[in-house]
């Protein structure tokens, strides 16, 4: 009676690290599932806040271009100023 009280004792501790393990896993896949489920969502107007973000893509890739060109420029124009200086 003892060993087979110490058999399911062993095996539920067992169960509940494995559970202990997966929790975390577990908990990352609800929020992950979740955050999707709330950008795929329709709003009023028929559109999601993923469609949004998809449609503003090439718009923000244009300014990330621009912002690139112009700060390269800078930075250019400021080496050339300090080496004729010196």
């Amino acid at each position: 009676m003892i060993y087979n009280n110490l058999a399911v004792t062993a095996f539920f501790l067992i169960s509940k690290l494995k559970i202990m393990k997966l929790l975390p896993l577990i908990l990352a896949g609800t929020a992950l599932a979740a955050g999707v489920a709330y950008l795929v969502r329709k709003r009023e107007d028929g559109t999601s806040i993923l469609d949004e973000l998809t449609n503003k893509a090439p718009e923000w890739m244009e300014k990330g271009k621009q912002y690139a060109t112009q700060t390269i420029d800078q930075v250019t124009d400021q080496i050339r100023q300090r080496s004729h200086k010196s």
